[in-house]
């Protein structure tokens, strides 16, 4: 059985072959360890989401970064019960915030950024280079919200790994990650337009709840009024418009959908025929987050065409097979000659609406 101890020989043994240029035994030797401390310790134990971490550094130094998105996200995952200023949860973000710079994905990278902004200086200090990356990337015209102190068990963590770096990155690539909004205490008013697959529009109200908690000062909340009445729907762009590369979509979504623990709502990109699934609409506090949409791989690509953006929805094992087999597929460089199986998505989508890749 594998203990914490095995695991840090096995990042130091990985490290020793990563130093000598043998980045496919690193790889396979924490890939092993992982798939074994997996199945044997807790998923929030801070050994195997630091060896994770270590892969995920790994992945970027082998110049793949899908790969290492793949990873960080499944060690957040798994390190959910995490605390929000807990260190190791935080380098994680800042990881993940870097890939999603690397892959164009800059709602995640915002997020991500906003979280190390938000917990760093009191966890990590003002002068760790993940915060003084995080505050860059944010702008000094974004504050971030306060940030409690963490607890003293969670202030040990490893320094940012060298596979990662925490300068910015120079290029990036083309985002086929899910997007997702800053964080923050956030005050949103919500008038929308719901795309229903007939390509009928039904107005939905939105009206302002004032919060007065008897513990504390009185704030005003804006949020929808009826979220029971509200359909699933992509609000924006408007149906048959021209549209910029890339471009943010929005979305409504129903109180059932922001409730699901089971089903998720995923977006596809389609044209010529074909779908190509790209993600999932983000949730927070029951409001979808932004989408960045790129119309094809480059700028010029399809311009002047007609792309139909579609939303399904999916279960989530049927989504994670749909999303492994995406990756897979561009990891071969195929995706885009194959598509995602339409015998998977919905017989009828959730909804739909068309729009033209403008040339600016």
């Amino acid at each position: 059985m594998p203990d914490s101890p095995a695991l840090a020989q096995a990042r130091q043994h990985a490290e020793t072959l990563a130093a000598a240029g043998n980045l496919q035994g690193a790889q396979a030797l924490l890939e092993r360890a992982i798939e074994i401390g997996r199945a044997q310790l807790a998923q929030a134990d801070t050994e195997l989401l630091s060896t994770m971490r270590q892969l995920a550094g790994i992945h970027m130094r082998a110049d793949d970064p899908m790969s290492a998105r793949r990873v960080l996200e499944e060690a957040l995952e798994i390190g959910h019960r995490l605390e929000d200023a807990d260190p190791l949860g935080l380098l994680l973000a800042h990881d993940l915030a870097v890939v999603a710079e690397e892959l164009a994905n800059r709602h995640v990278a915002r997020t991500n950024h906003a979280r190390v902004a938000a917990f760093g200086p009191a966890a990590l200090g003002p002068e760790h280079p993940a915060v003084v990356r995080a505050l860059a990337y944010l702008g000094s015209d974004q504050p971030a919200p306060a940030a409690p102190a963490p607890s003293p068990a969670s202030i040990a963590s490893p320094a940012v790994f060298p596979g990662i770096p925490a300068e910015p990155a120079a290029t990036s690539r083309k985002s086929w990650a899910l997007a997702a909004a800053a964080v923050g205490v956030i005050a949103i008013a919500v008038t929308t337009i719901l795309v229903l697959p007939d390509d009928e529009s039904e107005p939905a109200s939105a009206a302002t709840v004032q919060a007065t908690p008897s513990t504390a000062p009185s704030r005003t909340v804006e949020a929808p009024a009826s979220s029971a009445a509200v359909k699933t729907g992509i609000v924006s762009p408007a149906d048959h418009s021209t549209v910029p590369w890339p471009f943010d979509a929005e979305f409504a979504v129903s109180a059932a959908d922001a409730t699901a623990t089971a089903t998720v709502v995923a977006l596809s990109i389609c044209v010529a025929g074909r779908c190509y699934l790209d993600g999932k609409v983000d949730l927070y506090d029951g409001v979808a987050a932004p989408y960045t949409v790129y119309l094809g791989s480059t700028k010029p690509e399809g311009t002047g065409v007609e792309w139909q953006l579609r939303l399904d929805r999916l279960t989530t094992a049927t989504f994670t097979t749909l999303i492994a087999e995406r990756d897979a597929a561009i990891t071969a460089g195929t995706w885009g000659d194959t598509g995602t199986r339409a015998n998977a998505l919905n017989p009828t989508p959730v909804s739909t609406l068309t729009v033209t890749k403008g040339s600016r």
